[in-house]
């Protein structure tokens, strides 16, 4: 939804999509976490690109007047 309100490219919502599953998987215990590809995770700082993608959004969203100061 995000990417087609112009709001994410596709690449970015997909990972988006992928940080929100794993999210899921531990906080509500879904199924097994994989510690080799939170490891990964860790070590490539991959999470990096998810704080650019919320500060992209929220960008966006301000500049469309739908954020919180």
């Amino acid at each position: 939804m995000l990417h087609r309100e112009g709001l994410l490219g596709e690449q970015d919502a997909r990972l988006l999509k992928k940080m929100i599953r794993f999210r899921n998987i531990v906080v509500h215990q879904y199924g097994a976490i994989d510690v080799e590809k939170v490891e990964k995770i860790l070590a490539s700082r991959g999470y990096r690109d998810v704080l650019r993608i919320l500060t992209t959004l929220h960008t966006k969203l301000r500049e469309r007047g739908a954020a919180d100061p």
